[in-house]
């Protein structure tokens, strides 16, 4: 039995060693000082600060991963939510009359009607 598992398990590790070996190719050159280690670390934090930046000013365009994972839009999922939000409140949030209607509740009910309609059309973009 341990005769016919063996080439199994092999592969296994044939593929774990090289899998290892192109996640050690993707983090480059060792680097053995400590500036070497610095330089490094500081690069990846200018490169997160870009990314951080660019995102929060809409720039997605920039980076491939701004691109691909809309859930790092922060401004835009933000944008969204408080459109939802208003939207929402605009059509359920007085639903208990304190007093005599005046000419502004009418109009409140108006653009909470029109509303509804660019909420949905913001929406499929």
């Amino acid at each position: 039995m341990i005769e016919a598992e063996f080439p199994k398990i092999k592969d296994q590790i044939e593929y774990r060693l090289s899998e290892a070996k192109r996640s050690l190719d993707c983090i480059g050159a060792e680097r053995h000082t400590k500036d070497q280690q610095r330089r490094f670390l500081e690069n990846i934090a200018d490169n997160f600060k870009s990314i951080k930046n660019d995102a929060m000013d809409r720039l997605y365009y920039r980076h491939t991963i701004l691109t691909k994972d809309t859930t790092l839009r922060l401004p835009t999922l933000v944008a969204d939510a408080c459109d939802i939000f208003l939207y929402d409140i605009r059509r359920n949030g007085h639903t208990i009359p304190f007093g005599e209607a005046t000419d502004s509740d009418a109009w409140v009910d108006a653009e909470s009607e029109n509303y509804g309609a660019e909420v949905d059309e913001e929406s499929k973009d």
